[in-house]
């Protein structure tokens, strides 16, 4: 899918340096489909024939369950 234009920015005007993979760094939409971001840098990695590797953040909050967790992580599989 297409990324809209309106959802890309660039941070900077440095050029991408050599590197070994990709990183995307999942916070918030944990999801494969309607993932703009994730699409993005799927297709980044690709471009640059590099790996992608997905990180995901467990922080034991206020809010944190052991249940929420584990829903998280299933849905990852």
């Amino acid at each position: 899918m297409p990324i809209p234009s309106s959802r890309l920015r660039s941070e900077n005007d440095k050029p991408i340096g050599a590197g070994a993979y990709v990183l995307y760094w999942m916070r918030t939409a944990r999801r494969t489909s309607w993932n703009f971001a994730l699409d993005r840098a799927s297709a980044h990695a690709e471009e640059l024939g590099l790996p992608l590797y997905i990180v995901e953040t467990v922080s034991r909050h206020r809010w944190f369950e052991l249940r929420h967790l584990m829903f998280v992580a299933q849905g990852m599989a």
